[in-house]
């Protein structure tokens, strides 16, 4: 008797700034697919210019899904990107399209990927208020009390993740779950990042574009609209380093530019440390024709995937 051959998923992944989701978009094209967005912040409406959401006219006809799904100050957690993109990606291929998650939240990715049996904790938003009065500082030292390993599963400069890793601890249950993976899907990871100079010269591109776009009017828009202060510096460097302008931390653009380009750089470092930790992902040579490198290898996996079915 032989098991039911898993379905296909394509993964678009890499740095700020890389160009995965044109290259999403074009690859979705070419192989009739849909993209889901595996963006932790574009979930969000009204997080448009900071976040570099596509345009209609830059999605070029392809359906994008997990963008503009909650409101800002919903909790959407990995738990529900993972409900999500599992619903998404089985609605995509019984429709006889290839799904693509595109994106750069390398938990969102791991959790389909690999198939993680998360838990559901409910927030306490009790609890979670008197952890965020607490200093980075703090909450690493409540983490490592609860478990001496936690901190280096948990990204120590990333509130968000100390405490929900508190919650899940202090509610009883092991961070991570200690659960076996249960990969559902036949995945071919595709990653795009590029040689150090040419990525500091597209992020400064990039941020250029944002500002010219009207990223610093975008997040005074979301401050008369009632959202708080800290609420907006939650949601990641573009909008906590706007606020510094904006409240007169920072004298001009031009420093914002400075600081802000400084800390993506920093940012990408860190993401490509975890990304590379993930020995499944076949990085694109970029110096190359990385399309048609990522067509090859697109036709290929399809191509094996379907000898299998009929096997």
């Amino acid at each position: 008797m032989t098991s039911e051959p898993k379905r296909k998923l394509v993964v678009i992944t890499g740095t700020n700034a890389s160009g995965k989701s044109a290259l999403g978009v074009e690859l979705a094209r070419n192989f009739g697919g849909e993209v889901i967005s595996a963006d932790s912040r574009q979930v969000y409406r009204h997080l448009d210019i900071g976040t570099g959401k596509l345009t209609s006219d830059e999605m070029r006809g392809v359906p994008h899904h997990l963008i503009d799904v909650a409101d800002i100050g919903d909790r959407f957690s990995v738990a529900d990107f993972q409900a999500a993109a599992y619903a998404l990606t089985d609605e995509i291929s019984e429709r006889g399209r290839l799904p693509f998650i595109v994106g750069g939240t390398g938990l969102y990715v791991r959790s389909v990927v690999e198939g993680y049996q998360l838990i559901s904790v409910p927030p306490d938003w009790d609890r979670r208020n008197a952890l965020e009065a607490l200093t980075d500082e703090q909450l690493r030292e409540r983490l490592t009390g609860l478990d001496d390993t936690a901190l280096e599963r948990v990204s120590g400069d990333n509130r968000r993740r100390m405490i929900r890793a508190i919650e899940i601890l202090e509610s009883g249950f092991a961070y991570p779950p200690d659960r076996p993976n249960e990969p559902r899907y036949s995945v071919l990871q595709l990653g795009l990042t590029w040689p150090t100079e040419v990525l500091r010269r597209r992020v400064d591109q990039r941020l250029r574009d944002r500002l010219a776009a009207g990223m610093v009017d975008e997040v005074r828009a979301l401050l008369d609209k009632g959202h708080s202060v800290s609420e907006l510096d939650s949601l990641g460097l573009e909008y906590r380093h706007v606020i510094r302008l904006i409240s007169g931390e920072y004298q001009s653009e031009d420093e914002l530019y400075e600081n802000l380009r400084k800390a993506i750089y920093r940012f990408s470092r860190q993401q490509m440390v975890w990304f590379r930790r993930d020995t499944g992902i076949h990085w694109l040579d970029c110096e190359r024709n990385y399309l048609d490198e990522a067509r090859g290898m697109i036709e290929s996996f399809i191509a094996s995937s379907e000898e299998q079915q009929g096997r």
